[in-house]
């Protein structure tokens, strides 16, 4: 008596003897029905690993540079965000109010100054009496230099702070960061 032969999932039809194939070829089928999301769910785990390891290994960075131009009469800031593939948005520029005000300075195009209203790491009354906020937008595009010019009427002050809050948008994420810069003398830096 011959074996007719069976059509079942993962045989080739017309096979004879195909039941030691049948053991075979099942768990396989159900192997995969089990492995391949597991595979998928480990296969997204890593990409988010890899940016995440990404952003901290090599992250996106602001570099500021400021000094008086007494052509201008302005602090002259050039930003330059390196290790980028999108913009940057410059939001905020923190500068002690004692310098601001020996200065004589007001605040760049597209800011206005704007009193913090309450923060969770800082001091509200504290920050306000003792800084000058400035809010506003600012694009910095990846890998070029943009020029912010803070207008002074007074003299050259060399060596106060300005700091820039600034955020930037990776893959899934908006990463908020902050940049220092000291304002150098400006009397070496006269663009010719």
């Amino acid at each position: 008596m011959q074996r007719t032969p069976r059509l079942r999932l993962g045989c080739i039809a017309g096979v004879i003897g195909a039941g030691s194939l049948i053991r075979r070829v099942r768990p396989t089928c159900a192997y995969w029905m089990i492995v391949k999301p597991i595979l998928y769910f480990l296969g997204f785990v890593a990409i988010a690993l890899w940016i995440t390891i990404r952003w901290f290994v090599r992250p996106a960075r602001l570099i500021a540079r400021a000094s008086y131009d007494p052509v201008g009469g302005c602090i002259r800031c050039v930003l330059h965000l390196a290790r980028a593939k999108r913009h940057a948005q410059v939001w905020e520029i923190t500068m002690s109010r004692h310098w601001v005000e020996a200065a004589g300075a007001s605040p760049p195009t597209a800011f206005a100054e704007e009193p913090l209203k309450e923060h969770l790491e800082r001091d509200v009354e504290t920050f306000n009496r003792e800084m000058v906020r400035w809010v506003g937008s600012l694009s910095v595009p990846p890998n070029q230099d943009v020029v912010l010019c803070i207008p002074t009427k007074h003299v050259d002050i060399a060596g106060s702070k300005i700091w820039f809050e600034w955020s930037y948008t990776e893959k899934m994420a908006t990463f908020t960061k902050s940049c220092e810069t000291t304002v150098e003398s400006g009397l070496g830096n006269v663009a010719a």
